[in-house]
Formats: structure tokens, C-alpha cells, sequence
């Protein structure tokens, strides 16, 4: 996803800078203020112990600085920003845990055929949408066929995992009513058929935008509408649904969900507020309400200042003042490591960034380790395309090396000299909380020192990842956080001819073939295809990579069942979060730091 730095590819902003798509390009959410993640910490293990002296709340309301969502249909999720509120609307069939291992949610069990193509959901019985629908596998079938259909109006990241199932090219291309290999026999059993066996599909099948929603919301997406689930949905069912009022809500503003809680106000620019679903099957929430607090762009004073009167629960740290929130406002602090990684990326369609030479050269130029020495507790350098904790990583170096002389050779090689000098570059970025901007300031010098004059152009995060993804801009700073535990989710999308976010230009039938072929595999045999395009990929220089970046959240005192994800903020059980008390908090805290 793609993220603002900075993402399954969301987009994210990084608080460190770097924008990112959330692979939902999930840049880095610099401001997904919802990063509460942290890894558990002594400070964190501090304060849980707090906690056990004194009583927790039922209810009251957890307020999180966040960022103008685009939209909160879960089809239509391809940031961060949406899909940390869409989150706790809707449910998947399955989910990952803070481990990144799946577990079951709306489908209690599911068994896969020994050849990996088919698979069977038993669906749980007890499950109702927010406005009382009882889930069915109705509602997971279209879903999931509306996914794929002709007739959307959007591109959702899931796409490309879910075109797996059988038939469903031939429904796309509207040769076909429905897709055969997608089947509903009862009301609780859905069966699904692959073309071939995929080794990222359960995986797929948590995506932000494979979450469910009734079908009465997708059904005109449908061609012929229910009939074209003639013979692949049992006839009890359509007979049922033949008896309801056919079609969505058009004065409805909210879908429905299964999930923790239900949306009741968007403020554009303001807030979006979500309330506790009384009837969520998995247990009631512990907190009454969510508030994400929006503004167009967030500065250090307010963030502090909204912090400090305990005006919010949870934020990001505005860089370098992670001590200060620490001691003078009681804040528990965490770092959390996200799957992501940050990089300068090249439209390779437009010169001079057409020429091979003249992309290695910006790469042997940058100083990568020297980026991330000014972010020491942010960011280390990227070693390649995959970030650690990402199954298939090494540490062994991939990228290209800082090497100014091999940059100096070969921009002679493609005639540059004192008397023929390099135009002048425009990078593509948003500004960092920083007002000297040291990040961008050492990429200027290093490239400076070669011969590349380099002009830095700030835009806001929208102007930058519409440019991008349009093909507008030469150059540009991005960041990519992972939509599955998955190494498939940054090589297909990113590098892949027809991957969704190859925002480079980038087309190598030798990379496609091989991005292709680890699909299917399994195994060592897997990570040794992914080392391979590692090395074939950054030999080509579409990007160079920069930094693996971490979010340092913040939240008060008071709140008690934060648990971090390697997927990123958005991907928080916030239904888990809990309220203590503040004023015995407080004084528990004050009580510890006494001598």
C-alpha cells in the first residue's frame, strides 16, 4: 500500500517523512496517528502493571489523530487513513494476529484441498450485520464477485489475489454470469476454486478490501443481478433473498458492517466518529465510541498541545520529542516496526531517468546510510526491496552501493562533462515536521557532489500520489508498507508489468515470470526466487531504496490493551482498548516515580 513518507499496499505518512502507499502503497503514515503500536516495552509492561492497581472503565470515548480518509467503503480502501477506520466497521473471513499468523473471524473453520486449489469456509452462525441482517454466505460471495466485476468503479488492491478463483477472468470480461469457482451450497458453507494453487490466498482474504458487506450492497454490481448465482448459490438461499427488498439503501451515507463498531458522522476535514456496536459478535468493545480527529495537515504545537490537556489518546510522535511527551505529559511511548521500506522512485518513461546508466548513477551517488543516521531512532538503511521481519529477507546488501566515482563514470558514459552538465532534476516530495529538512538536504548534497543538480519541490501528500500514479512526475519520494505478511505484496504490485502500483514504468518479462512463478511455489524454493528478483530488479534501478522505517506512537497513561502489528497501525484491534481512570492513572504513574 502506498504510504505518504510515505500502502497490500496502502498508502501511509511517514512521521519521519517519507510518503507511502499501502501495498493498501500502505507511505508511512506519518500522521496515521493511529500507530499505537508499539512493541511491548518496559515502559509499556510499567504501566499495564499499573493498571492492575486500579479498576478499568467500561466505555468512554478513544480519540486518535488521524487523516482525511478518502472514503469508508472497504472495496474503495487504498490508504492507511481509510483503512485505520474501516477497519473496525467490517470483518474478513479470516484475520492476522500481532504474530501475522491467521486466525479465524468470520469463518470459524475452513479446510484446503491437498492440491491447494480448493477451499471450503464453514461461516459462524452468529454473526449479524450492524443493522440486524443476519451474515450469510450470500454476503461473502458476492463481495468477494464484486471484486472482480466489470461494472465497479474503482481498482481495488485485492483484485489481483482474487482473480485467482476460477472463472474469473471470464466473468470480468463479462463472458461468463458468474464466476464458477466461486460456490455458496448452504447458508453457511462457502467453497472457492482456484485456477491454480496460490500460496498467498488465505493471506488475500484479509485485505481491507475483501472485508464483507451485505450483499444487497453489491448486487447491482452483479450483471443480471441474482440470477447470474443461478446454480452456483443453492436455490434456498436466492429464494430467501428473492423475498427481501432488492438493492442498497440510497439515502444510507454508512454500509453496514459486522464489525466492532458502526460509523454515525463524517466532518469532512473534522472528525469521523464511530460508536460500539452493542450487538459485535466477537464481545463487546471496551471503549463507547471512536473519535479520529482530522485536520488537512497536522503541526508538532497542536499534536503537543492536544496531548498535554488530554485531549487525545493516542498520536504519533512528532520527531525529537519523544523525551518531552515522555516526561512532562506521562505519555507511554513504543516504537513500532512496520513491514515497509521508503525510496526514491523513477517515472522510467521520461528522460533522462530512461537511461539505465543515469538512474545507477543518482542510486551510487545517495548515501543511504548516512539518511538513516539522521533518524537513528526512526529508520535504518534499507538493504533492498524487502524490510526485515518480511518472510525471504536478508540482510545481505542488495541495493546499489554508495560509490560517487561509479556515478561519475557513468554519467560520462552517457556524454556528461563540465562542458555538457546534467540538467537540473525536480524530486517529488512531501515536507517533514523538520523545518531544515536535513533528509532531503543530504540527498541534494550527495548528488551535488557528482554532478546532478537536484531541486526538491514539496507538494501535499494528494498532489503527490495522484502524480505518481498517473505517470506525472520524473521523480519522486515514496514509501510502500506490505497489505500481507507477504513478499508477493511488494514485488507484484510494485515491479510487476500489470501490478497495480508500478508507478515506474517498469516492464522486465524476466521479472514477471519470475514474480509469476513464486506465486505458485512454496517454501525455500519461494525465497530464493525473491532473493533472485531482489538483485534483478535494483541491478535495473527503477528505485533506490532508502530506509525500513518505525513509527514511534504515543498514547496516554489511561489506556490499557494497545497491541502492536508489523502490519501497521491500521491493522490495531482497537475493540480490544480499554480506559482506566485517568486521575488513579495518574497517580499510580507519580507514585512509581517517586523515590
Amino acid at each position: 500500500m502506498r504510504e505518504r513518507m510515505q500502502a497490500t499496499h496502502k498508502l501511509i505518512f511517514s512521521a519521519i517523512r517519507n510518503p507511502v502507499r499501502a501495498g493498501r502503497l500502505h507511505l508511512f503514515a506519518a500522521l496515521l496517528i493511529i500507530g499505537l503500536l508499539g512493541c511491548d516495552s518496559p515502559e509499556q509492561t510499567k504501566t499495564e502493571e499499573t493498571a492492575s492497581v486500579v479498576n478499568f472503565l467500561h466505555g468512554g470515548t478513544l480519540r486518535i489523530i488521524h487523516n482525511e480518509p478518502g472514503s469508508l467503503d472497504p472495496m474503495e480502501v487504498d490508504d492507511v487513513y481509510e483503512s485505520g477506520i474501516t477497519n473496525n466497521i467490517y470483518d474478513g473471513l479470516v484475520r492476522l494476529n500481532e504474530s501475522c499468523q491467521l486466525q479465524p473471524h468470520l469463518a470459524g473453520t475452513w479446510i484446503v484441498s491437498p492440491n491447494g486449489r480448493e477451499y471450503q469456509f464453514e461461516l459462524r452462525p452468529d454473526v449479524r450485520f450492524s443493522d440486524g441482517t443476519p451474515f450469510c454466505a450470500l454476503d461473502v460471495v458476492v463481495t468477494l464477485a464484486s471484486i472482480l466485476s466489470p461494472l465497479k468503479s474503482c481498482q481495488p488492491f485485492a483484485e489481483t489475489y482474487i482473480e485467482m478463483i476460477e472463472g474469473s477472468k471470464a466473468f470480468r470480461r463479462g463472458e461468463a454470469p458468474w464466476p464458477s469457482g466461486l460456490l455458496a451450497p448452504d447458508s453457511l458453507t462457502v467453497n472457492i476454486r482456484l485456477e491454480e494453487p496460490l500460496a498467498t490466498f488465505l493471506l488475500a482474504l484479509t485485505m481491507d478490501q475483501v472485508r464483507i458487506v451485505r450483499w444487497k450492497e453489491r448486487i447491482d454490481l452483479i450483471p443480471n443481478g441474482l440470477k447470474s448465482l443461478t446454480g452456483y448459490v443453492s436455490q434456498e438461499i436466492l429464494d430467501s433473498a428473492y423475498t427481501n427488498k432488492l438493492g442498497k439503501d440510497p439515502e444510507r451515507m454508512f454500509l453496514p458492517g459486522t464489525g466492532p463498531f458502526i460509523p454515525v458522522e463524517w466532518i469532512p476535514l473534522d472528525h469521523v466518529t464511530l460508536i460500539r456496536n452493542p450487538d459485535y459478535w466477537g464481545g463487546e468493545p471496551g471503549v463507547d465510541s471512536l473519535l479520529f480527529i482530522i485536520r488537512q495537515s497536522w503541526s508538532a504545537e497542536e499534536i503537543l498541545r492536544l496531548f498535554r490537556n488530554r485531549e487525545v489518546e493516542m498520536t504519533f510522535v512528532p520527531r525529537g520529542k519523544e523525551e518531552e511527551m515522555r516526561r512532562d505529559y506521562g505519555a507511554r511511548i513504543d516504537v513500532g516496526h512496520e513491514l515497509s521500506f521508503s525510496f526514491i522512485g523513477f517515472r522510467m518513461d521520461r528522460p533522462p531517468f530512461d537511461q539505465v546508466l543515469f538512474r545507477r548513477a543518482m542510486a551510487h551517488a545517495i548515501n543511504v546510510e548516512k539518511l538513516a543516521a539522521l533518524d537513528p531512532e526512526f529508520a535504518q538503511a534499507a538493504s533492498g526491496i524487502l524490510p526485515p521481519g518480511m518472510p525471504g529477507y536478508s540482510p545481505e546488501i542488495q541495493r546499489l552501493p554508495f560509490n560517487p566515482e561509479a556515478a561519475r563514470s557513468n554519467l560520462a558514459q552517457l556524454g556528461y562533462s563540465p562542458a555538457n552538465p546534467v540538467p537540473a532534476c525536480t524530486l517529488f516530495t512531501t515536507p517533514s515536521s523538520d523545518p531544515e529538512q536535513p533528509f532531503d538536504l543530504s540527498i541534494q548534497e550527495d548528488l551535488a557532489a557528482v554532478g546532478i543538480p537536484l531541486v526538491i519541490e514539496y507538494v501535499e501528500w494528494t498532489e503527490l500520489d495522484e502524480g505518481a500514479v498517473d505517470g506525472k512526475l520524473g521523480l519522486f519520494s515514496f514509501g510502500w508498507v506490505a497489505d500481507l505478511p507477504d513478499p508477493d505484496s511488494f514485488f507484484y504490485f510494485l515491479f510487476h508489468t500489470q501490478g497495480d502500483n508500478n508507478l515506474f514504468s517498469f516492464s522486465d518479462p524476466v521479472v514477471d515470470e519470475l514474480i509469476e512463478e513464486a506465486r505458485t511455489s512454496r517454501g525455500a524454493e519461494r525465497w530464493e526466487i525473491y532473493r533472485r528478483l531482489e538483485g534483478i530488479i535494483l541491478a535495473k534501478a527503477p528505485i533506490i531504496p532508502l530506509r525500513n522505517t518505525s513509527q514511534l506512537t504515543a498514547w496516554q497513561p489511561y489506556v490499557m490493551g494497545v497491541r502492536p502489528s508489523p502490519m501497521g497501525p491500521q491493522m490495531m484491534p482497537l475493540e480490544r482498548i480499554h480506559l482506566i481512570p485517568k486521575e488513579q492513572a495518574l497517580e499510580a504513574i507519580c507514585k512509581k516515580d517517586r523515590p
